[in-house]
């Protein structure tokens, strides 16, 4: 979606919001041109833990007034991703922002919003993070979360490596037992980025267990409320986002869905593969024919089911209870699932 004058304006209200009620805050990443230009998908905004729900309810506030009314929200232990929406001069609108307490992996804190807030730097109207602490979680992030190292990050990690090294090497020394932090030390000042890729389990396992040992009683809560969170999250029912496109056979489906598809990513920030299209039925169990016949179903443009005789009220009660099983098991073994994950699911069938 294109930033806009209206994106411009109500994101710097968002931070004079903030500051006037006196919370912390620190722009964690992509920060370049805010708030009147956004080279990213979504603000990432770092606030402390304890203070993550007050901030949300001044961030609503904010964007209610300039015409974002509605909202999705995922809660995690350590932030509250939004994404925000609204039809402004008839158009459709939205804004994602994401309010996280620092970098952390699972229930680890290893670089939170206390400690980047002590160390930040002043960037025009707001804080951003010290460019070496920054450098390092351009590395670790990925390397932990995903098993790689962004390229568009490798820029910014060599100029921390280079500018700061002592820093630099301290930040891993905190992290990691003094053998792993001499081997990623040892990568990253030859610039072998991937080379660490097979040790990126390893290196987020150390991390958190240092983390544990360093400050137990805290580990010990973070990991009651990681678990509790969890649990309640996958327990709720998930704000799903369904579509359902329905039509006759050469009535432009295709085009549509393609465009929707397209439109929805945009929208809601997600990547391509956040929305799904998918049959209508979940087909965790194969069509009655083909059960019976072993034979795929064939659906030709002749096709016209209502030209056979009727069938008989047991075998439409059994047709009934077949299909009704595959939508409700396919529902919690399958679409559940992908909604959970944040998936917007386009259904579709012919009439």
């Amino acid at each position: 979606m294109t930033w806009s004058k209206l994106h411009g304006q109500t994101l710097e209200a968002v931070f004079k919001a903030l500051t006037a009620n006196g919370i912390p805050w620190l722009v964690l990443r992509n920060h370049t041109g805010l708030p009147w230009r956004n080279t990213s998908k979504d603000i990432d905004i770092g606030i402390k833990q304890s203070r993550l729900r007050e901030a949300e309810i001044v961030v609503e506030d904010v964007m209610k007034i300039h015409g974002f009314d509605r909202k999705e929200t995922t809660v995690f232990q350590w932030g509250r991703c939004t994404s925000y929406f609204g039809v402004v001069d008839e158009t459709a609108v939205s804004i994602k922002i994401d309010l996280m307490d620092g970098f952390s992996w699972r229930t680890a804190g290893l670089f939170d919003s206390e400690w980047l807030l002590a160390r930040a730097v002043q960037h025009e109207d707001f804080l951003i993070p010290d460019p070496i602490d920054d450098a390092t979680i351009m590395w670790l992030k990925p390397l932990m979360t995903g098993g790689f190292v962004k390229k568009a990050y490798v820029s910014g990690i060599a100029a921390g490596v280079t500018t700061d090294p002592d820093r630099f090497r301290t930040n891993l020394e905190r992290l990691f037992h003094r053998d792993l932090a001499d081997l990623a030390w040892s990568h990253l000042q030859s610039g072998d980025y991937e080379g660490l890729t097979p040790k990126a389990k390893r290196l987020a396992w150390n991390a958190w267990i240092r983390e544990i040992a360093a400050r137990p009683l805290q580990s010990a809560r973070n990991i009651f409320s990681y678990v509790f969170w969890e649990l309640v999250r996958r327990a709720r029912r998930p704000r799903a986002t369904f579509f359902a496109v329905l039509g006759p056979d050469g009535s432009g489906k295709t085009t549509f869905i393609t465009a929707l598809r397209e439109r929805l990513v945009t929208l809601q920030f997600k990547d391509p593969e956040g929305v799904e299209v998918t049959h209508f039925r979940p087909h965790l169990f194969p069509n009655i024919n083909q059960l019976l016949t072993r034979k795929p179903e064939v659906i030709s443009e002749s096709n016209n089911p209502h030209s056979a005789p009727p069938a008989g009220k047991v075998s439409s009660f059994l047709r009934i209870g077949y299909y009704s099983l595959d939508y409700i098991l396919g529902y919690w073994l399958k679409i559940r699932r992908r909604s959970i994950r944040g998936r917007t699911m386009i259904f579709y069938r012919d009439l």
